[in-house]
């Protein structure tokens, strides 16, 4: 049984914003060794829908990888403060994410969801800025 934490760092983007989303996630084990990323091209919408539907794809990544216990990192302060309830959800675009981020984030034995600020998300950032 693999008791190992996992971590995933996400970002999103939307250029301008509104305007083309771009979203990215990375995984890493608990020595901090990269084991997957990708970059997401999205439709129109908001840097805080890319910013979830970032989050959203590297939770997908993370179950099907068999991983049970991660810490997410995100230099979203919106999404991180709405899904630990610190901020209500009131668009409906991102409550739909929210929702499915919490029935995703069930699927986890343990989990933590920390914002951070930019300058320690700077492999997700760049992920995004590069597709």
């Amino acid at each position: 049984m693999n008791l190992q934490t996992y971590i995933i760092r996400f970002d999103g983007s939307a250029k301008p914003n509104p305007g083309m989303m771009t979203s990215a996630y990375l995984i890493y084990d608990s020595n901090e060794n990269l084991l997957c990323s990708e970059t997401i091209k999205g439709d129109y919408g908001t840097s805080n829908l890319a910013e979830y539907i970032g989050l959203y794809s590297g939770l997908q990544k993370a179950k099907e990888l068999g991983f049970r216990h991660i810490e997410v990192y995100g230099d979203s302060e919106l999404v991180i403060n709405q899904l630990n309830g610190e901020y209500r959800c009131k668009k409906a675009t991102l409550k739909e994410y929210k929702e499915k981020i919490e029935t995703l984030l069930k699927e986890f034995w343990t989990y933590k969801l920390t914002h951070v600020k930019r300058k320690f998300n700077k492999a997700a950032d760049k992920l995004c800025r590069k597709g």
